[in-house]
């Protein structure tokens, strides 16, 4: 079975990647061989592909065991996501029709056939909606050719909070009937309503550090919103760091929301600590199709 197979997770912020491998022992995923190397560039969509598949080396090279297959999460950068509700049933065709008319709305200046769509709906409050992201095709084939040049196989490339958010339903088998979950990089937060166990809604938000506090507390009114008239704010609000650098920015700043952080899937190979940054690999890990 693929899922037992032995394999490797990358995580690229804007800033570094976070790289690491799993084992399974007796059925029991063990993380190893993780760490992270430093950009020293900002890395962002329209990074070159000579400066992204050096840092990809770098991780390789630093890497001390043999693996097949390799999944990947990009930063939150890449992605461009939208929200809208649907008046009606569509078909998946009708769907992509109507992301790219609104992305041509909202980058008018951008070529539609150079992105990738990825969508998936959800009912909320008696409405279905649509959650969507767009991805450079560019940075999709960087990774085929860099995975092809070394003989893997290219298992996954995933949004990086709802890998993150994977790992999370994972370890917390008893939920609450909702829940916020955060995901944190450099700038950069999303924030995911999580009901029913299932992901009903997703955002994006570019955010200043000083009022880091502000734009959470404000996220969580907006979310509240689209929870059913009347209800109380989700019980549990849960989150990731990816980026250890601002681990201590931005645990001082969210501790009047007081988020839970994600819990660690093993207890080798990852301190507690690392188990929040490295939450999209851990995701990418779980996943089965």
């Amino acid at each position: 079975m693929s899922f037992f197979n032995n394999g490797a997770g990358v995580t690229i912020t804007g800033s570094k990647i976070f790289f690491a491998k799993k084992v399974f022992e007796e059925k029991r995923l063990i993380i190893s061989d993780a760490f992270s190397i430093d950009s020293e560039e900002r890395i962002t969509e329209d990074i070159s592909e000579i400066a992204l598949i050096s840092l990809l080396e770098d991780a390789l090279e630093k890497s001390e065991e043999n693996f097949d297959e390799i999944s990947f999460t990009f930063p939150l950068n890449f992605y461009t996501s939208f929200f809208f509700p649907l008046e009606e049933k569509l078909t998946n065709e009708e769907i992509q029709s109507q992301i790219l008319w609104e992305f041509s709305q909202l980058l008018p200046e951008a070529e539609s056939e150079q992105y990738a769509v990825s969508f998936f709906t959800s009912e909320l409050n008696d409405r279905r909606y649509v959650n969507a992201f767009t991805l450079k095709k560019r940075n999709i084939e960087i990774l085929q050719k860099f995975v092809l040049r070394k003989n893997l196989k290219l298992k996954f490339i995933d949004h990086p909070a709802i890998s993150a958010v994977n790992a999370f339903k994972a370890v917390k088998k008893d939920l609450p009937e909702s829940v916020l979950f955060f995901y944190f990089e450099e700038n950069e937060f999303a924030v995911l309503l999580i009901s029913d166990n299932q992901i009903k809604r997703i955002k994006s938000i570019n955010f200043n550090p000083e009022n880091l506090t502000d734009s959470v507390e404000r996220e969580k009114k907006i979310f509240t919103e689209l929870i059913a008239s009347g209800s109380e704010l989700p019980v549990a609000v849960a989150g990731s760091i990816s980026g250890d650098e601002i681990g201590k920015k931005i645990n001082s700043a969210l501790q009047p929301v007081e988020i839970n952080y994600l819990a660690k899937l093993s207890s080798e190979g990852l301190s507690d600590a690392e188990s929040a940054a490295y939450a999209p690999i851990l995701g990418l890990f779980l996943r089965v199709s």
